[in-house]
């Protein structure tokens, strides 16, 4: 059997309970192999030097001889030199929100073999002398909802003194009032400088973007020329400005997938699994990163996330298809467990997508209509003996939700008996409050 060497790489800066949990978590799912985290010194980019990272992740509560300076996280020979290649299986792990970002496992060289680093195989273990392994853990929220290091020097220059404590405590548990001062000193004295970098590089991006504003209907700004000029038949303007042909410009493939209360969006390219805040959160995380790059005149890395890795797009590309799917399913429930294309516009046929049942009486019709209004109007619904009550768009919305969350059988069975004024009356009021209704048991109604 192997032996497993598992490393966890990253920049760090700084570390954080986020990283405490990350390295907690690979510890507990692995719990006979080597864990170590692999830190560089590198501050050409980002402000922490590896010093300040040792004690930070100690402070935090890793074990110093686990923090180890290397000098390329991904490849650190520091660590693996003191195992034997053949019998030992390396594993790297990374949290959920990087799993889009670069180096990515999977690939082919270009004699057609697979590259070194390949996703984790439980079930296919090789030693380091063929492959390097890949796997992704959750992403663990701290303090007031951050998940990475870039919200934490973005965040923490316009923090007042009070906030910074409190958000150092969540950082680390720790109790001493000493030791928590020392820690804002070290955050203070790195990131004295980041807030009017961020602030800098912000700047010429806007200042970049309101230049191609300038331009009228049907044109774009031409970089080279440094004038506006005419779209090119067959051409249309990309996000950053450039050209594209329309046929070279394919829509990347999104699914989604419903799972309890909540949907899980695939991007593109196989970036794992995310919730639509995860997603956004990520893109946060990528976009300040950029600031930071551009600020650095750091362009070899610029041009690599933005134009080459493909990670942005597929992220941006999965919001906005996610976005216009919503917006044409409306309060339609989708049915659990089931893989949807959304890059496709026209989706699949209804009866694959949505629940099976798909509610019938014009009482229910009606009221999902209503609760899609965002107005506070009184609207009626009409029954076949000519009697009609009003609704309010708001207790329409608060009834379709309880209603949208009940099997195809309750559905049907509500559905049927509200087609008559004093049952609707009734099923509509005791769905509200919670009660039993006519027919239904408490339990389907709760």
């Amino acid at each position: 059997m192997l032996k497993k060497l598992v490393i966890i790489p990253g920049g760090f800066h700084p570390f954080h309970a986020g990283h405490k949990a990350l390295y907690d978590a690979a510890v507990a799912q692995f719990p006979k192999a080597d864990v170590f985290i692999a830190a560089t010194d590198d501050k050409s980019t980002r402000p922490f030097p590896f010093k300040l990272k040792k004690t930070l992740a100690g402070i935090a509560g890793i074990p110093a001889h686990r923090f180890v300076q290397v000098k390329s996280p991904f490849q650190p020979r520091e660590i693996t030199d003191l195992y034997d290649p053949e019998t030992t299986q390396l594993i790297f792990i990374r949290s959920d929100k990087d799993s889009g970002v670069a180096p990515l496992p999977g690939g082919f060289k270009k004699d057609g073999s697979a590259s070194y680093l390949q996703p984790l195989k439980r079930n296919k273990p090789e030693n380091m002398k063929q492959h390097g392994f890949m796997t992704y853990l959750p992403t663990v929220q701290f303090g007031p909802g951050m998940t990475s290091a870039t919200e934490i020097r973005g965040k923490w220059p316009g923090m007042s003194a009070e906030e910074k404590e409190d958000l150092i405590v969540n950082l680390y548990p720790m109790t001493s009032k000493p030791m928590i001062d020392k820690t804002i000193e070290i955050f203070d004295t790195v990131l004295a400088e980041e807030k009017q970098a961020l602030s800098m590089a912000l700047g010429s991006i806007k200042k970049d973007i309101e230049e191609d504003k300038k331009c009228g209907s049907g044109e774009y700004y031409c970089r080279q020329a440094e004038k506006c000029m005419p779209i090119p038949k067959g051409y249309h303007v990309m996000p950053d400005g450039e050209l594209m042909k329309d046929s070279e410009h394919k829509v990347k493939e999104t699914k989604i997938i419903q799972k309890d209360n909540e949907v899980s969006i695939l991007p593109a390219g196989g970036m794992g699994s995310h919730s639509e805040e995860s997603i956004k959160s990520n893109l946060a995380d990528k976009l300040r990163t950029l600031a930071e790059m551009l600020e650095d005149e750091n362009y070899d890395n610029l041009e690599y996330v933005i134009y080459k890795s493909g990670a942005m797009e597929s992220l941006v590309s999965a919001l906005r298809q996610y976005q216009s799917f919503k917006n044409k399913r409306g309060n339609r429930p989708i049915k659990k467990g089931v893989e949807i294309d959304i890059s496709n516009e026209d989706y699949l046929p209804e009866d694959e997508m949505v629940v099976e049942y798909v509610f019938q009486s014009r009482p229910l019709r009606v009221l999902d209509n209503i609760s899609r209004r965002d107005d506070v109007k009184k609207f009626p619904i009409k029954f076949d003996d000519g009697t009609q009550v009003e609704i309010t768009p708001k207790m329409a919305k608060k009834f379709m939700e309880i209603y949208l969350r009940k099997d195809a059988d309750i559905q049907k069975l509500i559905d049927k008996k509200i087609t008559q004024k004093e049952v609707f009356v009734k099923t509509f009021n005791d769905l509200i409050k919670g009660k039993r209704t006519t027919g239904l048991t408490v339990g389907d109604i709760r």
